[in-house]
Formats: structure tokens, sequence, C-alpha cells
């Protein structure tokens, strides 16, 4: 009785094993990896790897595709964040620039032309004048002594006053008369000037003053060749 127990209980099993099986021709076959030994060969009707192969049979309508990660989005480049300007650091060590002042021809610092000398509490220059007695030329040029002349009275007569007027400040009786001579190079400056007067300080003023006056270019009458062209002038102060 028990071995015939144990046939029907082994029938069973190998009967359910046999359902549980789909039929050989029904079985998918193994896709060998490609390029590897035993791999398919060309022509043959095997899928491709990564390609769709329908599951299940040729009338299975299902069809597997290979999964891939779902792929991530690359965030699009930021602008840079504009350079925030850095304000100028005032400088503490620059100082507005001083006022310049010229500075006079050397003889106003001694006689005190607007800070020299002159008398304390009073820098009002007292009143006077100024006189040309004579004006000469010492040589022959086309530059002569009228038109010489007419320069120094219309444009260097008040230099000539104020070295006068600076002396009379600090010498309130002082007056006289000067001699003043300058040579006019041949490109029309004044190269060489002297004066002589009643004071060291006036004639040293003069001499400077005409030192920077310019005529136009002396030529000597034979050749028409430019020369330089000698000149003495007379001058006469007095207060009033």
């Amino acid at each position: 009785m028990r071995t015939q127990i144990g046939w029907v209980v082994l029938l069973a099993l190998v009967a359910c094993k046999s359902k549980s099986e789909p039929p050989a021709e029904q079985r998918p076959e193994p896709t060998p990896a490609s390029g590897g030994p035993g791999g398919p060969a060309e022509g043959s009707g095997s899928a491709p790897p990564n390609v769709a192969t329908p599951i299940g049979g040729e009338d299975s309508g299902t069809i597997h595709q290979p999964k891939s990660g779902p792929r991530r989005k690359e965030a699009p480049p930021s602008d840079p964040a504009p350079a925030t300007p850095t304000p100028a650091k005032p400088d503490d060590d620059v100082k507005p620039a001083q006022a310049q002042t010229e500075k006079p021809p050397s003889g106003f610092d001694s006689l005190g032309a607007n800070g020299g000398s002159a008398p304390p509490g009073d820098r009002r220059l007292p009143p006077g004048t100024i006189g040309f007695t004579r004006i000469t030329a010492l040589d022959v040029s086309s530059l002569d002594a009228a038109d010489a002349g007419a320069k120094v009275k219309t444009a260097y007569q008040a230099s000539l006053k104020r070295c006068y007027l600076v002396y009379l400040a600090n010498h309130p009786a002082a007056k006289g008369s000067a001699k003043l001579t300058f040579t006019v190079g041949a490109a029309g400056i004044v190269i060489e000037s002297a004066a002589t007067s009643f004071a060291p300080e006036l004639d040293a003023c003069l001499a400077n003053v005409a030192a920077s006056w310019r005529f136009g270019v002396p030529t000597d009458p034979k050749t028409a060749n430019p020369a330089p062209v000698r000149f003495a002038v007379e001058l006469a102060f007095g207060p009033g």
C-alpha cells in the first residue's frame, strides 16, 4: 500500500513540473554577448544588444525596451554677478593746488614789490612820475630809435615806473635821472641790459625789467642780414 502511494505522489510531481515548463520551441535562447567568444556570427537572426526583443514567443505582444535612468537636466550657466565698483578713497595727502604767484624780477625783492621792504602797515605805492628824456640807437639798423622808443613807451613804461615807485616807498624824497642801455639780438630779444641811476637797487630793477623785452628782428641795412643793435634810454623820475 505504501509503495502505491509513493508512486502516486511521484507521478503528481512529474505532472506539475511538466505543466510549469513551456514547450521547447517556445523557450528563449540566451543571447551571447556581442563580440565575445561564442557570439552570433554575422548574418544571424539574433537581435543585437540594446534592441527590443519579444519575450514569450512570437504571438506575445509584450515588448520590453531597455531601461535607462532618467537624464539629468543640466542647469543653464548663470551669468556672473556684476562687479561692484569700489568707491575711490579720497587721498588725504592730496592738497589743493596753491595759487601760483609770479615772482617779480630780481631787484623787486630788495625794493619791496608787494611783499618786500615796503613800510609796515602800508602796501600802497606812493604817486610818482617818469619821463623819457631821450632814446638813442647806438648802431645802424632797420630797428631804429623811433620804433624802439615807441615800443618802450607803450608796452614797457609801466614796468619802469613801478621800479621807481617801489623804491620811492622806502625813500620818499628819492628823485633823479637814470640811463638804461640794452642790446636787441638778431632774434629780436634783448640779450644784454644795464642801468645807471641814483640808487643801486633801482639800477638792478630797471636792468632786469629790460631783459624781458621783445622787439622786431633788427637787420643790417647793407646786408639785410639779422644783426644786433644797441639802444640807450635816458629817464627822469620824481615824486608827486
